[in-house]
């Protein structure tokens, strides 16, 4: 919609994503960024942690649903989307307010903990590297420069290795 002020946060998140659907059927995912600033304090020389900032976000429609199977409790995650300012009364009566954001993307981020993608539709624990899952003959590995020269001649874009000459 026009007008909404279009916002990009990085935060941890503060619980797993819940999925609720509407009462047509269709799929709304939510979950809580915190999102912490840190300043430079030159008096003694350090980092120091400042006021954090909870973000309530709603994903609507069919990204729904692999955002609330993907995103755990303690992910670092960046949301982009519409910032909304919410007002409500609690259960005794005082009144509220906080920050949400209607998700227009959510990335998982892969800087602290690395996610590996299943042959299936789901997320999977690491696996060993490829080279160790091949066959071996008489137990020992391939040899690696044979792969790199295959590569070579698989990928016409990594130029002719022998004179330096890119394929453009």
């Amino acid at each position: 919609m026009a007008g909404e002020t279009q916002v990009t946060v990085t935060g941890h998140t503060t619980g797993d994503a819940e999925l609720r659907f509407t009462k047509y059927g269709d799929p709304v995912a939510n979950f809580t960024v915190a999102h912490n600033t840190r300043t430079f304090d030159k008096n003694t020389q350090q980092w120091v942690n400042g006021d954090a900032t909870f973000y309530r976000v709603t994903v609507f429609g069919k990204p729904a649903e692999p955002v609330a199977e993907s995103v755990r409790k303690g992910d670092r995650v960046t949301v982009t989307g519409a910032l909304e300012y919410r007002e409500y009364q609690t259960k005794q009566g005082e009144y509220r307010s906080s920050l949400g954001i209607r998700a227009s993307d959510v990335g998982l981020s892969l800087w602290f903990k690395p996610a590996y993608r299943s042959g299936g539709n789901g997320w999977s624990q690491p696996v060993a590297p490829a080279q160790a899952q091949q066959p071996q003959q008489q137990g020992q590995f391939a040899p690696q420069q044979p792969q790199q020269q295959q590569q070579q001649q698989q990928y016409p874009w990594t130029g002719n290795a022998q004179t330096g000459t890119a394929p453009f």
